[in-house]
Order: C-alpha cells, then structure tokens, then sequence
C-alpha cells in the first residue's frame, strides 16, 4: 500500500511500538527522510514493560530503540502517559492532545436495549463495555457486584474475550450470588454500542491503568456518569 504514495508523504504518523508497524515506519522513515511522529498508545507504561521483560529488552536492543531514536515527536494522550514517557528515557518533543471521541450518542428516539439484555426491562443498568482482559478488571467488578447486590440495577457486561479471561468472568458469574442480576454479553459494536451506552445509569470501568481510556470518554459523551480508578487519565472526573 505505501508503494503507493511514492513521492506523496510529508509525514508519518506511526502507532504503538515494538510491533511490524513500528519496523515498516522506520523503514520509510529513513527512505523518505520525513518527520516520524510516534503515538505510543501506553506502550510505556511500567505495568506494561513489566510484562515479557526478556522479549521486550531483546526487541528495545534492536530496532525498535532505532525507530524511536529517530522519532521527530511523539504524541501522548494524557499527562500520566507523559510522565511514564520522561520516566523511560525518551527526550523528543511530546505532543499532549486527548483521542477524539466520534459519538452517536446525541440521537434521539433511539429504541431500548431489550433485544440486547432482555432481563433489563424496568431495571438501571450499570455497564462495563471493554475488551474482556485481566487489567479491565471484569472479574472483580463481578465480585464486587455480588457484595454490594443493588437492588433493582442490572450488571451488563459487554467486551469480545482476549487470552481466555472470558471463562474467569463467566465462572465469577456463576459463583455469584447475584448471577440473576448479571448480563455477560460478546463485543457490542457501532449502533447496539451507543444504545447500550445511552441506556446506562452509570458505566464503570474498574482497570489497572490506562494511557486513555476511550470508552470513558464515550460514556461521558453519552451523558453517563463514570465509575474509575485513579490508575486511569481520569483522576479530574469528581471535578
């Protein structure tokens, strides 16, 4: 595809490191001799970095230590993201500018959510939308629920599985004493999304760090109030 553009690219905008994309962007980088700006996408964060130390200090050695060596700026979308930046040795120009947030969520008249959650008619809905992983914290937001068991609110759970977590949650649901009250749904995209999102009372996110947090801002764009960690960019949301 970059075939392409021969002759036609002033810059190149390059997402997330330590992957092929990273490589071609060098790649191009030095064959056009363009600015490179790099969007890390919480690639430094040390909860991160943590993860595969060996392969990931194998891989740093090599050409990705290059590719953002040779970096002209790089875009952080939060103050947190920035300062693990600075913490991981990068000196470039940092750009601090927030993900755009394309929301249909102004709509009206849009039809209920009882096709997507039929147990929910005449009850609030607390929603958790993300990919099913272990750092979104799924599993213990269902924990949790069966403790504090609201009376007449319905869980609704939503995000496609990564690495198996999916199977941790649905036993969490099942060992629930409030497993009537939970609604364990696959990845809710493009329409069925912004329904479930206006129809929320509260969306609640309880992870173990973000670099952003799209669907917090989502959310907020629907006019639902968010429940999150402070291990997010959202530390302002009481403000």
């Amino acid at each position: 595809a970059l075939r392409k553009f021969e002759g036609e690219i002033d810059l190149i905008h390059a997402h997330g490191l330590r992957n092929g994309v990273g490589l071609q962007a060098l790649r191009e980088r030095r064959k056009r001799d363009v600015p490179l700006l790099i969007t890390p996408h919480g690639m430094h964060f040390p909860q991160l970095m943590s993860r595969g130390k060996l392969l990931k200090s194998l891989v740093s050695m090599g050409w990705d230590r290059r590719y953002q060596r040779s970096a002209t700026c790089f875009h952080v979308t939060s103050d947190l993201e920035l300062r693990h930046l600075r913490s991981a040795g990068v000196t470039q120009p940092a750009a601090g500018a927030p993900i755009g947030v394309s929301a249909n969520a102004d709509e009206t008249a849009a039809p209920g959510i009882d096709d997507l959650v039929p147990g929910a008619r005449g009850r609030r809905i607390a929603l958790f939308l993300a990919i099913l992983d272990r750092k979104k914290g799924a599993r213990r937001l269902v924990e949790s629920w069966g403790r504090v068991a609201p009376d007449g609110w319905q869980l609704v759970i939503a995000g496609p599985d990564l690495g198996g977590h999916r199977a941790e949650v649905e036993r969490a649901i099942e060992s629930s004493a409030q497993r009537d009250s939970i609604t364990l749904l696959d990845g809710v995209y493009g329409a069925d999304k912004w329904r479930l999102m206006r129809a929320a009372s509260v969306f609640v996110l309880p992870t173990e760090w973000e670099s952003f947090g799209i669907v917090v801002g989502e959310a907020l764009a629907s006019g639902v109030p968010v429940i999150t960690t402070t291990q997010t960019p959202w530390r302002a949301l009481p403000e």
